[in-house]
């Protein structure tokens, strides 16, 4: 009690000497803390710099990688980009689905499928949480997954995303504005629709359900003339196609028709002897033969020998 008391009456004596020294040590703690902070700040900045510097190093050599051919050196840059990616902006980040969307191409080229559908799907599961439903980004993985899936036979699997795909490219805007005959956009979308279109045939043609498949390959071929001139090639795979599930389903009359139109569009913009020229004749020339048509189909032959 008499030492709480002498420390009372000590603090009355010198109040305002004791108050200064007080404020003055504040003052003193309060900027070394700032000070402290201005530090750790200017170094988070400076580390920040130096990892954004290091990202576009990284992007660069891997495109240059890429451009080469280098799938390795691609590969181990990309791994690295993922990485860094994830530190400096988060763990789920439209930029981290970039970069791995970076990384499961250098796994395609490089023939690492498991990888590759590994990575993409890990990329679409970020931009389907942060993108709109029918984002160009996400209608993309969703094709990259689809073709992984149908180059390893799994159709089912290949099939839902394709629809899934096709789904997003019905609904976008640029799409709905060519299939309405409306001509103040791009044809890009719809080309992109027409390819969905006819990988979607291919699947049901693989599973046997031609009907379907003829369906699929009959509308992307009616979009794509309706858009492409007398000389284009765009509708010659539709057309082809087209001709061969109608071939499986033992509608010759309207096969060899295709197959015609087809060589026919083909031969306006490629030389005779061109490879796909010379495919063209023999597919042509087997419809022929089922059909008894041997002179046609002979003619068709004779001219698959040329070259």
């Amino acid at each position: 009690f008499r030492s709480a008391y002498r420390v009372s009456k000590l603090f009355r004596r010198h109040r305002q000497a004791i108050t200064t020294v007080a404020v003055i040590a504040m003052t003193v703690l309060a900027g070394i803390v700032i000070t402290t902070w201005e530090n750790i700040e200017k170094r988070r900045a400076n580390e920040h710099a130096s990892e954004e510097s290091r990202l576009l190093e990284l992007k660069k050599t891997m495109q240059q990688a890429q451009n080469a051919f280098n799938w390795q050196e691609a590969e181990t840059n990309a791994l690295e980009y993922v990485v860094l990616q994830k530190k400096v902006s988060g763990e789920e980040s439209l930029a981290v689905a970039d970069a791995l969307s970076d990384l499961g191409d250098s796994y395609l080229f490089e023939g690492k499928d498991t990888e590759a559908d590994q990575t993409f799907r890990r990329a679409l599961t970020i931009r389907q949480k942060l993108l709109k439903p029918n984002a160009p980004e996400i209608c993309n993985l969703l094709g990259e997954l689809a073709n992984l899936a149908h180059n390893r036979g799994k159709l089912d699997e290949a099939e839902s995303y394709y629809r899934q795909q096709l789904a997003i490219l019905t609904n976008r805007t640029d799409t709905l504005a060519i299939l309405t005959n409306r001509t103040d956009t791009s044809e890009l979308a719809l080309i992109e629709f027409d390819s969905a279109e006819i990988n979607l045939g291919d699947i049901k043609k693989e599973k046997g359900e031609l009907e379907d498949a003829e369906s699929l390959y009959r509308h992307a071929l009616e979009n794509e003339l309706s858009t492409a001139d007398t000389n284009s090639l765009k509708p010659t795979l539709a057309m082809q196609k087209l001709a061969s599930v109608l071939e499986l389903e033992n509608k010759l009359p309207e096969s060899e028709t295709n197959y015609q139109h087809h060589l026919e569009r083909l031969l306006r913009s490629l030389p005779k002897d061109h490879l796909a020229v010379l495919w063209a004749y023999e597919s042509l020339a087997a419809v022929l033969l089922r059909e008894n048509k041997y002179d046609k189909a002979e003619e068709a032959v004779n001219n698959c020998q040329i070259g």
